[in-house]
């Protein structure tokens, strides 16, 4: 991906609207990379059965008691669902002089998610509370697409802890991806950029390469050289930085990993990014 043609960016809602700070770093995000506003709400398609199902009830705490589910019922909430996501959007869109786009998916969502992710965009999910329950559909489903295609995925926890900070970049020296859409990210934000990359020998030259190599100034330019890049001492490294935002190379991302970057951007209130998978943007 190109990290200068960014042209959408993607909120993907799998169940629960994103909290107030969460949408409003995303906004502000597309904003700065002048990116269209969208949303894609994501259905369960197995909920639709449960109003057909007569053994189906749920617990109503208000009357401590026991009801039967029906289709009105399904569907009714399932209006109501989308209108709450529609609001939510265009208000937020309307605050940051945005156009809000809103799509609900549902069936074969890994099919239909495929198709609707591009190399220009960032597709975000709101990261889960605890690291295990990015298993659960239909989170899962909006994960594996994105982090599979060849658009840039952002994971993006309901606290955000900071709205200042430098911009962090855990990759090698050789990922151009990672470093150019880090470098973006600190340029449109104006804020100082990180890179933390193992096996830099020389501090001084290796900045001032880099400096040309990804158009950022040298003077808000800092090289961390770190023991080995991988996600297990990310925390560590961190402890202090006080960062913005994190770009962490795909090459470090395994399927543990996301567990970790989930966690990570849940406990620290940090949107944690990921360029997009290479080898789908050669199949594009």
């Amino acid at each position: 991906m190109n990290a200068a043609h960014i042209t959408q960016f993607v909120i993907g809602v799998c169940g629960e609207l994103p909290g107030r700070q969460a949408l409003e770093t995303a906004a502000e995000m597309a904003r700065m990379f002048r990116a269209r506003f969208s949303a894609l709400m994501i259905e369960d398609p197995a909920s639709g059965t449960l109003g057909y199902l007569p053994f189906a009830r749920e617990y109503v705490p208000g009357r401590a008691a026991w009801q039967n589910i029906g289709v009105a019922d399904v569907e009714a909430r399932r209006a109501s669902a989308q209108r709450r996501v529609r609001d939510a959007f265009a208000t937020m869109a309307q605050l940051h002089g945005l156009n809000a786009d809103v799509e609900v998916l549902s069936g074969n969502l890994q099919d239909e998610l495929t198709g609707a992710l591009h190399p220009g965009d960032i597709v975000a999910l709101l990261a889960p509370a605890q690291a295990s329950e990015w298993m659960t559909l239909p989170f899962s489903a909006f994960a594996e697409a994105a982090f599979q295609g060849p658009a840039t995925a952002l994971l993006l926890p309901s606290r955000i802890a900071r709205r200042k900070g430098p911009v962090v970049a855990l990759t090698n020296m050789e990922d151009k991806a990672s470093l150019s859409l880090a470098a973006r990210l600190a340029q449109v934000s104006g804020e100082m950029l990180i890179v933390m990359a193992a096996g830099v020998n020389d501090m001084a030259g290796g900045a001032s390469t880099l400096s040309e190599l990804i158009d950022f100034p040298l003077e808000r330019l800092r090289i961390i050289d770190v023991d080995g890049a991988n996600l297990r001492d990310i925390k560590q490294w961190l402890w202090d930085i006080e960062e913005r935002m994190l770009v962490v190379g795909r090459e470090l991302l395994t399927e543990p990993g996301l567990g970790e970057l989930i966690s990570l951007a849940s406990a620290r209130g940090i949107p944690v990014l990921i360029p997009g998978n290479p080898a789908a943007r050669q199949e594009d």
